[in-house]
């Protein structure tokens, strides 16, 4: 799946016309903390106002990083077809402080729902679920 791809241009390069691309127009994001968002725009709107104040030439704020081993796919298929996949995983984030020192943050699970439209991979759901601090 394309997981690095996608927390690259959310975290790291603020590519948010790649993420219009790889979200449905009807995603949905289930965070057990957050709540819930509807809507591919609405969820990208704060990610975009986040990368038109954010600073290119410094260190990016929030790093996301993939725990490693814990990345599993599921293939989705009906009559033997793929049709889509879902794809779990556990990340940890850290977050700059004013020293410019990454300080642990969250630790989580997360599930993304794919599907394959035409030729093309698209997130249609995603849960981010079981946040805690990491020690």
């Amino acid at each position: 799946m394309k997981d690095s791809l996608v927390f690259n241009a959310a975290f790291s390069t603020c590519d948010t016309t790649y993420l219009e691309n790889i979200f449905v127009e009807d995603f949905e994001f289930y965070h057990d903390k957050g709540g819930i968002t509807i809507g591919r725009d609405t969820f990208l709107k704060p990610l975009r106002e986040s990368c038109e104040r954010r600073d290119i030439s410094k260190p990016q704020p929030t790093k996301r990083i993939l725990i490693p081993g814990s990345l599993k796919v599921f293939p989705l298929k009906k009559n033997g077809v793929l049709y889509g996949a879902i794809q779990h995983g556990v990340h940890s984030f850290s977050s700059l402080n004013n020293e410019g020192v990454y300080i642990p943050g969250d630790i989580a699970k997360f599930t993304h729902v794919w599907i394959l439209e035409g030729s093309k991979w698209k997130i249609k759901r995603e849960l981010s679920y079981d946040h805690q601090l990491q020690q």
